[in-house]
């Protein structure tokens, strides 16, 4: 606990970088060289993947001119991520007068209805080592329980995931015959 403070009391004072994700594809581009086409992390979105500097990073974007919507960073090959290094993600992505604010976990918790059972999920979730932050406009980023990824993840993101898995559920009953 003292470790994750003091890397978010170090974040604060480091200089901001521009933020990544809210860069368009072109600006992403020229930060991370030549992209190749990745599967979709964001339905209705295009994604693009970079090496850089033994990174993974796939970054989201739902049009060319429209700013980067979600990023995934990985290690290459997959390997333990290290706290200077998620640090230096958290503060690659911090926006001018914007901070991150360490928050509880999810991995399930707010699926639990039970306020009980949702404190014990979030408990269990941050002592095997999954971490979230949250941005002043609403960004997260969650460092996975195997400490091999970093998701950063916008609202819009968010509610287009929702709207494709509700889409996607009014599909399947439409298509319930009529037995």
């Amino acid at each position: 606990m003292r470790i994750s403070s003091l890397l978010l009391f170090l974040l604060a004072l480091c200089s901001h970088a521009n933020a990544r994700i809210g860069e368009t594809e072109s600006e992403c581009n020229a930060r991370y060289g030549p992209p190749k086409r990745g599967a979709s992390i964001v339905p209705g979105c295009q994604t693009n993947e970079y090496d850089y500097h033994g990174f993974k990073i796939k970054i989201a974007f739902p049009g060319p001119n429209n700013p980067a919507i979600k990023m995934i960073f990985t290690k290459s090959p997959i390997l333990v991520l290290k706290e200077d290094e998620v640090a230096a993600i958290l503060n690659a992505n911090t926006k001018e007068g914007m901070q991150w604010k360490r928050v509880a976990s999810e991995l399930g918790a707010t699926k639990q209805s039970d306020p009980f059972t949702r404190v014990a999920a979030a408990y269990i979730a941050s002592s095997v080592g999954a971490r979230s932050w949250v941005r002043n406009d609403g960004v997260t980023a969650e460092l996975e329980v195997t400490k091999t990824v970093v998701t950063l993840e916008s609202p819009e993101s968010v509610v287009r995931k929702k709207r494709a898995k509700d889409e996607e559920e009014a599909s399947r009953k439409a298509a319930i015959p009529n037995f």
